[in-house]
Parts: C-alpha cells; structure tokens; sequence
C-alpha cells in the first residue's frame, strides 16, 4: 500500500513538475530530503523516483518562461568552484572507479542547487521550499520524537534506510539544522493551527535530536538553542522554555544515555572520537602529501 501511494504521487507530480518546474523542484526535494520510498518494502523502494521528478523538472525548465537567471554572486560562484574542484582531484583520485561513482551523486545534487536557483524566483516560492525543506526533514524528528516518548527514549533514532541521513549522527545534525527553520516558519505564519503544528513539529524533532544518541548532533543542539535563544523576541520566555526542556529530557533520558554524553569529557579513551582524530590526521597528512590533487571521493573505500 505505501508503494503505490508513493508511486501514485511520484507519478501524479510529472506533470505538474513539466507544467509548472518550480513545483518539481518542491517535489525533488521532498523526496531528496524526506526519502518516503525508503519507508516502504517493494518496488518503490529501489525506484528512481528522484531522478524521475528531476527530468520532468529539467524538461519543463526548457520551456518555461517563469525562471531566471542563474544569480552569480559569491556563493554561487564557490559552488562553482567546489564543483570544479572536484572534477579535477577525480581524475587524480586514489580509488579512481568509486571516487567517479560519487562524483556522479554529487554532480546531481549540485546541478539541481542550481536548477533551484533559476526557478525559485520570488519571495513566495522560497517559502514553499522551506516549507517543504523544514516539513520533510520535520517529519522525520516528529516519527523519531513519538518513539522515544513511546520507548522512553531506550533506543536509538535513526533516519530512512539507505539515505544520506540514515546515521543517527547524520540525522542528528540534520534536525540540528532544521530547528531554526521550523521556528522561523512558524514565528511568520499567520494560520494559527498551522502555526501550532509547526511549533509541535519543532519540539518532536529537537527530542528526536536528543536520542540519536549522537554527541555531535547534541553539541550542535546546544550551539543552535543558544543562537535561538539570542534571536528570540522574547528571551525571558524562550529561556524558561528552554529551561523546561532541558529539565524535561534530563528527567527521561537512560543512564546509557547520560554515560554516552560523558565521554565528550572523554575522548582519550573513546575509540569513536579516537578514529575521528586519526581520520583528520590521515586527511591532513594526504594533503600535505598531494597538496593539489588530494585523495579524491572514496579513497579509503576497499578497491579489490
């Protein structure tokens, strides 16, 4: 049943993705950032629907009159850059073969940044994207954040199988990120109930954060309730309910839960933030080594 409502949205947004693109890109990143055919068990979960929204998306990018130019500032022209940055250290990659397949991946993703950039032309449509942006990934905290008041949070929140917010740690950082766009929407929203909704969908998804279990996402966590809170119109008010919520997750949280944050403190004797350390000396080292080239994608992936 998930599969062909899936596909039967999927499908039924063709159209509309060639008719009107900057719809596309809304549905492109419904599915990059939500993954809904990850949540299923048959035929969508492998399809390429993602691909098939971005070519509808592209051909009607071809005849619509409703774009722009692509707005070459700064931070356009270093995506730009990174781009070809990449494209150059591949031919020099290390694992030359899988190093190509994730030049591929990341080209895509680059392309429809840009694609993004042409359509997303007015105030209006870049609130419709983060809408959907903050929702998808929203979605997400608000599954994660009902399973650990139903689990009392003794396990692990993890994110769509087989994405690139699988990890507990990716998806930490990813509803990290996602907070302060929740909250900015609903702060400008004039609906009331969907205003709510917004706000409820905000404080599921900073439980969810919590109980990844991730201490990177629990740091960002703390970095981005201290910016919230020197943002806040009302900072009496966003201190005592940021006060309530730390009191409310220290008075559920496991002891594993507790014993894993302490080895912030730690780190000498964590093996996990032992490989971290090596992994940025091995990186740094590569660099000394190839100052121009580097390693590449997937270097230390096994090439045999």
């Amino acid at each position: 049943m998930r599969d062909l409502l899936v596909l039967a949205i999927v499908f039924g947004s063709l159209p509309v993705a060639f008719a009107r693109p900057w719809i596309g890109v809304l549905v492109f990143a419904w599915i990059s950032y939500m993954n809904p055919h990850r949540y299923t068990w048959g035929i969508a979960s492998d399809f390429t629907v993602a691909m098939l929204v971005a070519a509808a998306t592209l051909a009607g990018l071809l005849f619509t009159r409703d774009r722009q130019s692509i707005p070459w500032r700064r931070e356009t022209l270093l995506i730009a850059a990174l781009w070809a940055v990449f494209t150059f250290t591949t031919f020099f990659a290390l694992n030359e073969q899988a190093a190509w397949a994730q030049w591929q991946k990341v080209s895509k993703i680059l392309l429809m940044t840009f694609v993004t950039l042409v359509l997303i032309n007015a105030a209006e449509k870049l609130r419709y994207l983060l809408l959907t942006i903050a929702l998808s990934v929203g979605a997400i905290g608000v599954k994660g954040g009902l399973w650990v008041l139903i689990t009392g949070g003794a396990h692990r929140v993890y994110g769509p199988p087989r994405s690139f917010m699988a990890g507990n740690n990716d998806l930490g950082l990813a509803l990290a990120m996602t907070l302060p766009m929740l909250l900015y929407l609903a702060r400008g929203e004039r609906r009331r109930w969907f205003r709510l909704a917004l706000r409820g969908t905000f404080v599921l998804t900073a439980l969810a954060c919590v109980f990844t279990y991730s201490r990177g996402a629990f740091l960002s966590l703390l970095v981005a309730a201290f910016l919230m809170l020197v943002d806040a119109r009302r900072k009496t008010l966003a201190a005592l309910l940021i006060g309530a919520g730390v009191l409310a997750v220290v008075w559920i949280v496991p002891a594993h839960w507790t014993a894993r944050m302490d080895t912030i403190g730690q780190y000498e004797q964590d093996r996990s933030a032992q490989g971290r350390l090596n992994a940025w000396r091995l990186a740094w080292n590569l660099a000394l080594a190839r100052p121009f080239t580097g390693g590449g994608f997937e270097f230390l992936r096994d090439r045999r």
